[in-house]
């Protein structure tokens, strides 16, 4: 006797007109976000483009292309400094915003029900209030309480905007945690600041690196909150942007807003490309790079 084996039946192919209408479909999604993408990038070429002008106004396409409007932005000193002022304001901002949003994450996620819900909606109220409002309030409170306007009282008055993207950046960085490896590090005799700093810190290092993007970029670019805590050494670059505004609006602007574009485009991405911040964002790497 022979043995026969069936073979499966290969799937029926599908009918032309549902191939024509998936292909059609691909073509629409594509061009759509094609759209999107040029709706969203369209301002930073305009913006870029402008600052190569050789005219004293604001126009896209210039007529003319010079870097003039650069050489005055680097020349002058007090641009400069509002640059310097935006960088290490960020930097601060986006590294207290790691340490205070783990904490305030840590007790969101790890509190009873009431507790969490109370203090992950208070976290979202800054958002909610117009930033402008926000940087006069904090005026005043700087005022009564006679602290002193600088780079650093600048950081601490942007983390009103930036906790609340630390918190909940976080907060989903620490309910993926598997609480079990720490669970199992206290059983072989580890104590909790080894389990923090050994075994729950390494695991949230894509959280933490997301949330110091997060909390760097928000300080980088604020002017609502900087329009009102700053002094002659420290105002930052959008305020400064603002006060130049009132006397001309063409390259030399947009070349600020250039410089700005690309200063937070670079650091980002040095950042992220340090810390691993793609993993976060579920973006795998190749070949073990």
């Amino acid at each position: 006797m022979t043995a026969t084996i069936d073979r499966p039946a290969t799937a029926p192919a599908a009918p032309p007109r549902r191939r024509t209408a998936r292909r059609a479909g691909r073509v629409a999604l594509c061009l759509w976000l094609v759209a999107i993408g040029v709706f969203v990038l369209a301002p930073l070429v305009t913006i870029m483009g402008a600052s190569f002008g050789d005219q004293p106004f604001f126009r896209f396409p210039p007529s003319g292309w010079t870097l003039d409007p650069y050489r005055r932005l680097f020349g002058d000193a007090e641009a400069v400094q509002s640059l310097w002022v935006s960088f290490a304001s960020a930097v601060l901002a986006g590294l207290t915003g790691c340490v205070l949003g783990l904490l305030v994450a840590l007790a969101i996620v790890r509190s009873r029900r009431g507790v969490n819900h109370g203090l992950a909606a208070a976290m979202l109220l800054p958002l909610m209030i117009p930033h402008i409002a926000l940087g006069a309030a904090l005026y005043v409170v700087y005022i009564r309480l006679g602290i002193p306007f600088s780079t650093v009282t600048l950081a601490f008055a942007q983390l009103v905007l930036v906790l609340p993207f630390s918190v909940r950046s976080l907060m989903g960085a620490i309910q993926g945690l598997d609480t079990g490896v720490e669970r199992a590090a206290m059983s072989l005799g580890a104590r909790p600041y080894q389990v923090g700093w050994r075994v729950t810190l390494p695991a949230l290092r894509s959280g933490l690196a997301v949330a110091f993007v997060l909390g760097f970029s928000t300080s980088f670019d604020d002017a609502a909150i900087a329009l009102f805590i700053n002094s002659p050494t420290s105002t930052n670059m959008p305020v400064r942007l603002l006060g130049y505004l009132e006397g001309e609006v063409g390259p030399f602007i947009a070349a600020g807003g250039s410089v700005l574009l690309c200063a937070g485009f670079l650091i980002v991405t040095v950042i992220g490309r340090l810390i691993g911040i793609g993993r976060a964002f579920g973006i795998k790497e190749r070949d073990g790079r």
